[in-house]
């Protein structure tokens, strides 16, 4: 899918489903620098005009959540003349509105209910929300946060801070959400040009079935105090139950977890596809991701 013409929409990052034939992925397009939205009404893809009229529409999305069909939210950054900032975009189901925050880009967003989300990104940029306003949470100035992801009642992130010492280190850190502070609860150092083997995977949370899972050179499973390491491969975990996983890995991977066998998908074990989200219900899979010349959406039943 792309937005027509000779342009080229290069990368489908996250997808939010209100049900299979509702559902909205997020990215950007490198030909208009147009922040992209698209959306499955269950039969075709159709890109969605959300930015308002005299309002810039230069934006990169990377996140998104829903709460149903009428209150949805996708965060990402939007670039200025001069610098570029935090952006977050709601629709209340009958149109899209801009919220401009001050910090600078945004790398994820989630939230437990309509009145507690939470939206972070790069240097310090970390919000929330509280159904009323967004309210900006001190952090170390250096932390850039890759993911959010709420378990019950509790707020956990990953995040990582580059080039500590020594020089092309980075320290990968889980966090979690005290009610006034984020606090560490395990590290992992990154070092390059050796080998990395972390405690927890550092690119990607996600909660199924009640439970939190990580990916990044592999997928973890947190047991409460620590992280158990599942499957050798995986950057991102989705899916209903710890007897129905789809794993994505780059390059070229698509499994499935039945909680016995892991399953891997012939026709995807090309280095020319890298697969960044999805979502089942049971009966149906979404996935997005790209070939590296258009984004693609898989629709498997």
């Amino acid at each position: 899918i792309a937005l027509g013409g000779s342009s080229i929409q290069t990368e489908l990052v996250d997808l939010y489903a209100v049900n299979a034939q509702d559902l909205y992925a997020v990215g950007f397009n490198d030909y208009y620098g147009v922040g992209a939205i698209w959306r499955f009404d269950g039969t075709r893809w159709s890109n969605i005009h959300w930015w308002e009229p005299g309002q810039p529409r230069q934006a990169d999305f990377s996140s998104i959540i829903g709460f149903g069909g009428t209150d949805i939210y996708a965060a990402g950054a939007s670039y200025g003349s001069t610098s570029n900032s935090a952006l977050i975009v709601r629709f209340d189901g009958q149109q899209w509105t801009q919220i401009a925050l001050p910090g600078r880009p945004l790398q994820t967003i989630a939230g437990r209910s309509p009145s507690d989300i939470w939206a972070a990104g790069i240097l310090n940029s970390v919000f929330n929300y509280d159904g009323f306003q967004w309210t900006m949470i001190g952090v170390d100035e250096r932390l850039w946060f890759q993911d959010l992801a709420i378990l019950g009642n509790r707020a956990y992130a990953l995040a990582y801070k580059v080039d500590i010492e020594p020089f092309d280190t980075t320290w990968h850190f889980f966090l979690s959400w005290s009610g006034t502070q984020w606090d560490t609860l395990q590290t992992t150092v990154e070092v390059a040009g050796a080998s990395f083997s972390p405690q927890f995977g550092p690119y990607s949370l996600s909660v199924v079935d009640g439970q939190l899972y990580s990916g990044g050179f592999g997928i973890f499973k947190w047991k409460e105090d620590y992280w158990e390491k599942l499957f050798e491969r995986g950057g991102e975990v989705f899916g209903t139950s710890d007897r129905n996983l789809f794993i994505l890995d780059f390059p070229g991977g698509v499994f499935h977890f039945n909680g016995t066998d892991l399953h891997q998908y012939a026709q995807f074990q090309s280095t020319s596809f890298r697969m960044t989200s999805g979502w089942s219900d049971g009966r149906e899979v979404f996935i997005v991701g790209t070939n590296f010349s258009q984004s693609i959406a898989l629709h498997g039943k």
